[in-house]
């Protein structure tokens, strides 16, 4: 196709339209509620109901999906065999082969009926995979039922349960990552939705898309700096080390959020609600707040979902190999609701590419090259 291309990396560039997710002048918010709402008081399974079906559930909603979910859940010979299969794995392949071998078996049913059943396998199953292979070799306690997908997967991810607030840090981090509008994996996702191809494949696809290190292995990224630099006092030398390298500090700017990431925000203060409770012994919350304050006062740039999702998950003794892992749980629920509304008003997503290879040239055989 000839003519000047929009971008090259479509920044900016408005690929689609969706009713799930919005960010306008720094606010992101879900069907229309803020972030900050629903993280603060909803539970994941409220914010997956909200992105699948567009309002928030009444209390005979929840009663109906907590037994769906329950039996979504895949049986401890199912998970034994997706671990037998991935034993050589890295967690996100882990995670990505199990977004297949958790599908379900073909049966004659409608569209928008196999994508919500497996919306519900996959918010479910994922979380129980992710704590199971993290704790080969070890006992893995069962999923309870009166509990939350949040407070389960750290539940089970640990061995012991979470304190009130360690359930409501992870319930907050898994929600501020459920959607966040066309990024790459849910932009994967959509595409590979567009063909008609099933949710399964969708959320494979995004997988596919999260595992590179461009999208879902920066806060892992955040915690080496972190732990690198060590101590507050250490952080300016550090970044002077950085500067005179030419390197980029991971987890600061965003090419939407100008003025602040509301997630950012959102962990941060989870961060130091978990402090209070058990303490900073190891200062990495103290470094990251004197990187942050460093960084804003040097650059302009202020931090993003990344930089606090890194001391949050390390507070709740979350093993820095499986940040990108639980990223993808909570992101799941988005993944899903967009491939529903794919399939609701689908059209084949065939963009043009600007071509800028040879001109014209004539076929010469084999013996006239040079």
């Amino acid at each position: 196709m000839t003519g000047k291309p929009p971008g090259g990396a479509l920044d900016g560039v408005v690929a689609g339209v969706t009713a799930i997710t919005s960010i306008e002048s720094g606010v992101l918010r879900y069907r229309g509620y803020r972030i900050e709402d629903l993280a603060a008081n909803a539970t994941f399974e409220e914010v997956a109901y909200l992105l699948w079906n567009g309002d928030l559930p009444s209390d005979s909603d929840l009663r109906s999906l907590r037994p769906e979910l329950t039996a979504a859940c895949p049986t401890p010979e199912q998970v034994d065999g997706i671990l037998a299969a991935t034993a050589k794995q890295a967690p996100m392949e882990v995670l990505r082969s199990a977004a297949s071998l958790l599908s379900a078996p073909a049966i004659e049913q409608d569209l928008e009926t196999s994508d919500r059943e497996a919306a519900r396998i996959l918010a479910v199953g994922l979380p129980v995979v992710v704590a199971s292979a993290h704790r080969r070799g070890m006992s893995t306690r069962a999923r309870d039922p009166q509990s939350g997908i949040a407070e389960n997967f750290l539940w089970m991810l640990r061995g012991a349960r979470p304190s009130p607030v360690e359930a409501r840090a992870i319930e907050a981090a898994l929600i501020v990552h459920a959607d966040h509008e066309l990024n790459a994996s849910t932009f994967a996702a959509r595409v590979t939705a567009a063909t008609l191809s099933d949710m399964y494949s969708a959320v494979t696809s995004a997988l596919g898309a999260l595992k590179g290190p461009l999208h879902g292995a920066a806060a892992e990224g955040v915690l080496v700096m972190l732990r690198e630099i060590g101590k507050p006092g250490v952080a300016e030398r550090w970044l002077d080390t950085m500067a005179d390298a030419g390197k980029p500090v991971p987890g600061f700017g965003h090419a939407v959020y100008r003025q602040g990431d509301p997630r950012a925000a959102i962990l941060k203060e989870m961060c130091h609600a978990l402090v209070a409770e058990q303490g900073d012994d190891d200062g990495v919350l103290a470094t990251a707040a004197r990187v942050e304050q460093l960084m804003l006062a040097r650059s302009g740039l202020r931090a993003n979902v990344d930089f606090y999702s890194a001391p949050c998950y390390h507070l709740l003794g979350i093993p820095r190999e499986i940040f990108a892992p639980v990223f993808a749980i909570g992101r799941v629920v988005g993944w899903a609701a967009h491939v529903m509304e794919q399939h609701v008003n689908n059209r084949l997503i065939r963009p043009r590419a600007h071509y800028i290879g040879p001109p014209p040239r004539e076929w010469r055989p084999l013996e006239q090259r040079l």
